[in-house]
């Protein structure tokens, strides 16, 4: 068996590779498809500067990333529906910083539609992505947030987390 390369799992950057597929998909006005966005994404990917070969394809979870691209693309609407009580203050879904969005609906999407993975795992996932990007406080926030959404999603969630939380 071969080493991999990448400090990525391949689930991780399945993730990472559907974040940026919408962040661009949105940047676009949605001109071109989602999935030639993280096609393109997934040939031309850098993981390091010691790579010869610029491709990630082999380094992700092709199925999950399918998933995250069909499934969020048909219920984005519903998603923001699921998002927008657990926005506070100034924050609604217009104004959010794009990736931070994008973030937020992917791991909505799972926390609701992917009931196979549990929900820790897809908290702490997003949760990790956001801390490439922001700050402690938005990344709390990212948290927060789909804390909310998991207990609001999958009620066994609650009692899990509380009992980490206490």
């Amino acid at each position: 068996m071969q080493k991999q390369n990448s400090k990525f799992p391949k689930r991780s950057l399945s993730r990472l590779i559907a974040v940026q597929s919408f962040y661009q998909y949105d940047f676009h006005e949605r001109k071109i498809s989602v999935e030639a966005l993280a096609e393109g994404l997934t040939q031309n990917y850098f993981l390091s500067e010691e790579e010869k070969i610029p491709s990630c394809e082999k380094k992700i979870d092709s199925d999950l990333l399918q998933s995250l691209l069909c499934g969020l693309i048909t219920v984005k609407d519903k998603i923001d529906d699921e998002i927008t009580p657990f926005l506070k203050g100034e924050w609604r879904i217009d104004n959010l910083p794009d990736v931070m969005l994008q973030i937020l609906r992917l791991g909505s999407f799972e926390l609701k539609y992917m009931k196979d993975t549990p929900t820790k795992v897809i908290i702490n996932e997003y949760v990790d992505l956001s801390s490439c990007f922001y700050d402690a406080k938005q990344v709390t926030f990212v948290n927060k947030a789909l804390q909310n959404i998991a207990n609001k999603n999958r009620p066994e969630s609650k009692t899990e987390n509380k009992t980490e939380n206490d």
